[in-house]
């Protein structure tokens, strides 16, 4: 991600002031001091000249596309900062599939149903095996995605976001993120406090044992 702030985001690595990529993040609204182009939705009268600045041509959070590009990375994010193709009709991938795909078709669509740090789903139909974009940073230590409960592979897609193949049909959607380490810590951690517990309680039914034994004369 940083990689992409500062090759495209149009303010050397240190915020993404690019309209391309705002409207690729799903950016609904802009936060600025300075006019952006953009139509102002509220000004603050505490800040001076600070503004909240609604994004008319922001992209769905997710949405098919009719095809897909190979190239390197570094110029898919050279094609980012230039804002050079049509996102909706061209996905820039870093190898080839293994299966063909098709244009999207009228039909085709993508409701997201339920959003959560750790699980997304939506319902997603399709007229053709089409790619699907999401407004999601690519992260495969943990993401994993499924399509009516088989999983699918998540494709990097223009360089930092997450796609997938998506057959004929309605499908349902999931994707879940899990790591290892977090669950056998978690497991590690839970078993520990059992064990704990059972110390304590153990150590309480020997004290009132004691007590309740009468000392020998």
């Amino acid at each position: 991600y940083q990689d992409l702030m500062d090759v495209a985001g149009g303010s050397n690595g240190s915020a993404i002031v690019n309209p391309f990529l705002w409207n690729l993040l799903n950016v609904k609204y802009v936060i600025a001091d300075q006019n952006v182009g953009l139509p102002p939705q509220f000004t603050s009268q505490q800040l001076r000249n600070t503004s909240v600045y609604g994004n008319p041509t922001k992209l769905p959070w997710a949405f098919f596309v009719d095809s897909y590009e190979v190239a390197e990375p570094m110029q898919i994010l050279e094609h980012l900062r230039d804002g050079d193709f049509n996102p909706r009709e061209v996905m820039y991938l870093e190898s080839p599939l293994q299966e063909s795909v098709e244009p999207a078709g009228e039909a085709n669509e993508a409701i997201l149903q339920s959003y959560k740090n750790e699980f997304i789903e939506a319902s997603v139909a399709s007229e053709t095996t089409s790619l699907l974009f999401m407004s999601e940073v690519f992260y495969n230590e943990g993401w994993k995605a499924y399509l009516d409960g088989e999983e699918v592979e998540i494709l990097k897609a223009n360089f930092a976001f997450r796609a997938i193949v998506v057959p004929p049909g309605e499908h349902t959607l999931t994707m879940k993120f899990t790591s290892e380490a977090f669950e056998t810590g978690k497991v590690l951690s839970m078993a520990g406090n059992a064990i704990t517990l059972a110390l304590v309680v153990f150590s309480v039914f020997i004290e009132r044992k004691k007590i309740s034994t009468p000392a020998e004369e």
